[in-house]
């Protein structure tokens, strides 16, 4: 019923706010508070008593990179953990999650891929990624640049290596539909963004990864 909004002060996480905020009120919802901390923020304990005494039911949270390496690990520190964290990908993303470490267990996110995904086609793609890699582990990049070329290199066959008339290369990839490791998506013929599902992930312990809780088609 109640949400605390925080984000870093910045156009992308400026706009991921105002879209919560209007999904999220449009039914009910009420967010009973937030604030947007500058770009590379260290320390980040002025920002917490505000969303402790407000005691919203959850807070949604976006920030990146060290950024959201810094919020997580002294949102715990300050002992907030009663108090469930959302965000999106990039907020617990596997570049940042080993460094978040124990912090960032019980956080949810949404994202297109989870690597722990279980469907056969991203259990091959994991495998053929770590063999591929030296070991690593795959994460939503590596998936988006494997799907473009899913999407790119069949329309450029088709058209015989011509991409010259654009309208033509775009109506090739409209018309594809992708087996990806996020699972099957296909393309919007008007607006050409991807229709595809959204996984609600957790974060859990030992090993550290996210699990898929809820899938929206």
């Amino acid at each position: 019923k109640t949400a605390y909004v925080s984000a870093f002060n910045f156009a992308f996480a400026q706009q991921t706010a105002a879209h919560f905020k209007k999904t999220f009120e449009d039914p009910g919802g009420k967010v009973v508070g937030e604030s947007f901390p500058p770009f590379n923020t260290t320390n980040y304990a002025p920002y917490f008593p505000p969303i402790k005494d407000a005691r919203p039911n959850f807070i949604f949270a976006n920030f990146v990179g060290s950024d959201a390496v810094a919020f997580i690990k002294q949102y715990a520190e300050f002992g907030l953990k009663d108090i469930k964290v959302v965000g999106p990908v990039n907020l617990v993303s596997e570049d940042v999650l080993g460094a978040q470490g124990a912090a960032a267990v019980g956080v949810y996110s949404i994202s297109y891929y989870t690597p722990g995904y279980d469907i056969p086609k991203n259990r091959a793609f994991v495998k053929a990624y770590r063999e591929f890699s030296g070991g690593k582990e795959t994460d939503h990049f590596v998936c988006a640049g494997y799907d473009v070329a899913q999407a790119f290199f069949p329309a450029v066959g088709a058209l015989k290596g011509d991409v010259s008339n654009t309208e033509r290369l775009i109506a090739q990839i409209t018309d594809i539909k992708i087996d990806s490791p996020r699972g099957p998506f296909r393309f919007d013929p008007k607006t050409h963004n991807p229709i595809q599902d959204q996984h609600m992930r957790v974060v859990e312990a030992n090993p550290l990864r996210h699990v898929v809780v809820d899938t929206i088609k």
